[in-house]
Parts: C-alpha cells; structure tokens; sequence
C-alpha cells in the first residue's frame, strides 16, 4: 500500500530536508521516495501578501514499513519455557525461570520504535503549527498596525493637504473677489452713479459670499437684483390711468416739461377720444404760453392762461373735463420762496393732484440730488426722465430713483410728439444703466 506525503519549505533544499528528517524519525528512510518538487505563490492577510513555497511530496511503501516492524516484533526465537505447574519440575529448582521471569517483570514496556517515532513527529508538528499560527498572528498584526499607521499618515497627509488647498482656495478668491468689488465700484462711478448709491452696493458686495464675485457678469447680476430691490415701481397704463385727473408737471428749467405735458396729454387724452384741457401757469418763461396754446388748438383743447391762484382755484372746481394738464414755470432747486408759493397753490386746491416731477437724465448725480432736495418741498408722486436719447450714462436717473423712494412714471426720448414719449420700464432702464 503506498500514500504520499507533502512538505513545505521556504526554499527547495528546506523542503526535501523536511522530508528526510521525517522519514529518518520514523525509521522509513528506504521506504520513502521524492516524487516531485516545484515552487507555489500564495497569500496571506487577506490576500495583502505574497510569498513563495516550496512543496516536496513523497511517495512511502507502508507495506514494507509494516513488514519491517512485524519483524522487529517477532524476529527473535521463541524459547519454550518450563511450566510453571509441570508435576515433574520443581519451581524451586527451575531457576532459569525464574531469573527469566523476574527479568521480565522488571523490564518496563517500551513503545515500538517506529510507532514512539511518529508520536514524536505528529508533536512536533502540532508545536511547529502552533508556533507558525502565532508568528503569522504577530505578523498580521504588525502588518495591520503598519498599514493602520500609513493609512493614518496618508490621512492626516490629505487632511492637511486639502486643508492648505482649501484655505489657498479661499485666499484667492477673496483677493479675485476684493478686485472685482473695486472693479465695479469704478465702473458705477464711470456710469455716473451717485456716491451714496455706490457706496450701498460696494456693501451690499462685501456681504456676499466670495464665490459669488468670481465673475464680473454676475456681479453686475448682482447689482441689478439689488437696484430692483430698492427701487420703487409702479404698475402704469394709458388705458386706464388711475394716478388722477388733474395733472401737474413741476422741474427745473430746461428739462422740457412743456413738450412732455403735450406727449402724455396725447397718448392719454387725444388718441382715447378724451376729453381734455390745457392749463398754464408759467408766468415766467418767455414763449412757453404760445407753444402750448399752439398744441391746444392742434388738439381741439381749451387753454387756459393763469394769473392768479384764484382763477387756478376757480378752474380746478369745474369738473366737466376727462383730463386736466397744468403746465407750471421752470424753478431753481434753490429759490425756496418760489417753491414754497407753488406748493402753496397746490395743497389748498382742496383736490388731490397727480404731481410728477420732471427732470433730465443728462444731469449729474449730484446736481439731480440738489433738484430732489429743493422739491421736497412738493408732494410730488412720481418722477418723469426726459432727454433718455442724449445720453449713454443713466446713472444719475437710477441713482435718483434709488434714494428718492418715490417711482418713475415715464421717460422721453427725443423730440417727436408723440411717438418719443413711452411708459417708464424699471428693469430695463437699470439694466441700461449698466451696459
């Protein structure tokens, strides 16, 4: 009966010398043969590690391992002992016996050699196992506890590396951030943005996160939603005006509030077959009286020249006209007296007047709020643009409407009567103000 036995090396000459050293242990140095010899890869610690076994496997003939112990059990003769009971053998005299008996019961039981032999080999192994069991333990834990301690590192590493990266990040964005905050303040001033007004967008940018000031087209978004925001707007329609019936423009001169009254009083009155009339007040611009008395006639519309405040009383008391437009002289932002006489006027007229106060939007910032100051005086309710076509800057309008607090109600663009005169659109004269 032959079986086959495997040994493992570190190298080739490790593994046969496995093999030899049991085969001697075990008395069956004859009866073993090397069969084969080759290298095998494996892993450990969960397939981290790769190592190189060597594998002897060897054939052994157990049927002359057995015949080889039979006879050393029974190979010696066998030596027929007197009876211990023989009638004819005294057990006194049978001395041989009994030196022989007593030899043998004095003689302790020794385990054959070759069974004694594999005891001591499967022993060995088991220690062997049991040590190999506690180095690979050791080393996996020591592998684990160094890669533990890498992976720790690598982590710690990234930690800080993402951390410098994050904060170079962050630190570049604000100085690109803080640039184009400068940027857009120097544009504002370039569109002729009242400094007030720049002033509360520059702020109202430095509370934004910096991520959001990356770009120069967003910031602009940016100040659009903020303008829109801070900007009062009111809904108006020619078709049906509910601002009043009675209205007055007032302004300083040269702004154009006599041709813009003749605009408004067209799209509202004329082209919607309402009844209108023409009231002037002006008393101290030469001409002005002519030229909206010419409108009148070309209009089919009464006109009335004031001279006094009762005679404007005594007008405004008649109520048998869809529209009533009054047409007031040009004053200084600074003649306070004159001011407070026209405000005057209108406040004991005992009706509620629709007041739009005209202005230029190639004024500068600083001049338009000079005008707004000095008309404070008037309860004015909405603001008219005028002069939109002569200029590319609209800063100071926007600016104007910004601090003001009070809506634009519409804007001129030229001198046609009546095409250049449209409805104020907020959204798109902010947007227009920074192109």
């Amino acid at each position: 009966m032959m079986r086959y036995a495997v040994y493992e090396g570190k190298t080739k000459q490790e593994a046969i010398d496995k093999m030899f050293m049991a085969a001697r242990l075990e008395n069956r140095v004859n009866e073993t043969m090397l069969i084969r010899t080759y290298p095998e890869e494996r892993r450990k610690f969960w397939g981290l590690k790769k190592e190189v076994v060597w594998i002897a496997t060897a054939c052994i003939d157990d049927e002359k391992i057995m015949e080889k112990e039979k006879k050393s059990l029974y190979g010696k003769k066998n030596v027929i002992q007197p009876g211990l009971f023989d009638e004819n053998q005294d057990i006194a005299t049978n001395s041989d016996y009994s030196y022989s008996l007593k030899r043998e019961v004095k003689k302790p039981v020794q385990p054959e050699n070759g069974v004694f032999s594999s005891l001591l080999e499967k022993n060995k192994k088991l220690e062997q196992e049991v040590e190999t069991l506690k180095n690979s333990l050791l080393e996996i834990q020591n592998y684990i506890k160094t890669e533990f301690e890498e992976i720790k590192e690598g982590l710690v590493k990234n930690t800080r590396n993402t951390a410098m990266e994050n904060k170079r990040k962050i630190m570049q964005d604000l100085e690109i951030s803080q640039k184009n905050i400068q940027w857009a303040e120097e544009f504002l001033r370039e569109k002729e943005f009242h400094p007030d007004v720049i002033k509360d967008i520059v702020e109202f940018l430095n509370m934004q996160k910096s991520s959001l000031l990356l770009n120069k087209d967003n910031i602009l978004n940016l100040i659009k939603d903020f303008l829109k925001t801070n900007i009062v707007q009111e809904e108006i329609m020619f078709e049906n005006y509910k601002e009043g019936r009675d209205i007055i423009f007032i302004g300083p001169t040269g702004v154009g509030k006599t041709v813009t009254l003749i605009k408004l009083a067209a799209h509202l009155a004329v082209i919607r077959q309402k009844s209108l009339r023409f009231i002037s007040i002006d008393r101290y611009k030469v001409g002005a009286d002519s030229q909206l008395k010419a409108y009148a006639e070309i209009m089919s519309a009464p006109f009335f020249q004031i001279h006094n405040r009762e005679e404007f009383f005594d007008l405004l008391k008649r109520d048998d006209y869809d529209y009533t437009f009054i047409d007031t002289a040009g004053k200084s932002p600074k003649d306070t007296i004159v001011l407070k006489e026209l405000a005057d006027w209108i406040e004991k007229t005992g009706k509620k007047l629709d007041v739009h106060l005209v202005v230029s939007a190639t004024t500068k910032p600083k001049d338009l709020d000079m005008v707004a100051s000095g008309y404070s005086l008037i309860d004015y309710s909405h603001i008219i643009g005028t002069k939109f076509d002569e200029t590319v800057h609209l800063g100071s309008i926007v600016s104007l409407l910004y601090r003001t607090k009070k809506p634009i109600s519409f804007i001129t663009n030229g001198q046609g009567v009546p095409e250049d005169f449209e409805i104020a659109n907020v959204d798109r004269i902010i947007a227009d103000s920074l192109k």
